[in-house]
């Protein structure tokens, strides 16, 4: 950061940072298997760096994030399902087809649940 502030890069937010710290963390402990929560999610996360993701999980898609990642419900999902790799299995509330439709492309190996609150 002390390098790039005076170069007038981008300076990372602090949950890049903090992603960043994880992944040394992950690295010098040698972990095999990391359950790792996205920040926003999409391809822009900072966590879209992991190209082996074996599985991704959604819980909704809500309207919180309206204005930030889409105007739409579909479109925060479109967004949203950037976080989804090849090969990667996916649970989400809701059916397979919701979820292919969304996101435009081939169709997904999905687990789709019902979630209890409360």
């Amino acid at each position: 950061i002390a390098r790039m502030e005076p170069a007038g890069e981008t300076l990372p937010t602090v949950f890049e940072i903090e992603t960043a710290i994880a992944f040394l963390y992950f690295r010098e402990q040698h972990c095999d298997l990391v359950v790792l929560e996205c920040g926003l999610g999409g391809k822009t996360d900072a966590t879209n760096i992991i190209e082996n993701t074996l599985l991704a999980v959604f819980t909704s898609i809500s309207r919180d994030h309206l204005g930030i990642l889409g105007n739409t419900l579909e479109e925060i999902a479109r967004v949203k399902s950037g976080i989804i790799k090849p090969g990667c299995a996916v649970v989400r509330p809701g059916s397979a087809e919701d979820l292919n439709r969304t996101r435009g492309s081939a169709p997904l190996p999905v687990l789709s649940c019902r979630f209890r609150t409360g």
